[in-house]
């Protein structure tokens, strides 16, 4: 353990447009709720019933049964963004993932949510913060909602 310290928290360096409030609502997030874990979430812009795999055949099948059978589910996906993770010690040395059926979500704005994994996606980031200063460190309306 570390003397002093409850909580671990992540922050994965391609996920530079992360802001300080975010990493404070997802601590605070666990706090509150008295959570083991809460990591950053962003709305996905593609729902989930529209995504298919292609089997040995070259047939199209749904990829998630469950989004195939709720194609008009009230409730958005969610998608990890990888900015922040935060957890108690404690519970992540038992679980050994940050991601469990206890895991909370804090919801990102998307604009903040870019997880650079490829020269475009780098682009992307070089081109935002080339044009912008980094805005806001007070969360938007829908932030910090459960997800």
């Amino acid at each position: 353990m570390l003397p002093g310290f409850d909580l671990v928290v992540l922050l994965q360096p391609t996920s530079p447009l992360r802001r300080p409030v975010d990493i404070d609502c997802c601590v605070e997030k666990c706090a509150a709720l008295g959570v083991n874990a809460c990591v950053s979430v962003t709305p996905s812009r593609e729902n989930p019933a529209w995504l298919y795999r292609i089997d040995a055949r070259g047939h199209l099948r749904p990829a998630f049964a469950e989004a195939a059978a709720t194609r008009d589910a009230e409730a958005p996906s969610q998608l990890l963004n990888g900015a922040v993770y935060a957890a108690r010690i404690a519970w992540l040395r038992e679980q050994r993932s940050f991601l469990t059926h206890e895991t909370v979500g804090y919801v990102m704005p998307g604009e903040f949510s870019l997880d650079i994994d490829t020269p475009q996606d780098l682009a992307i980031a070089d081109l935002i913060l080339s044009r912008e200063p980094m805005r806001g460190d007070t969360p938007t309306p829908k932030s910090g909602t459960a997800a």
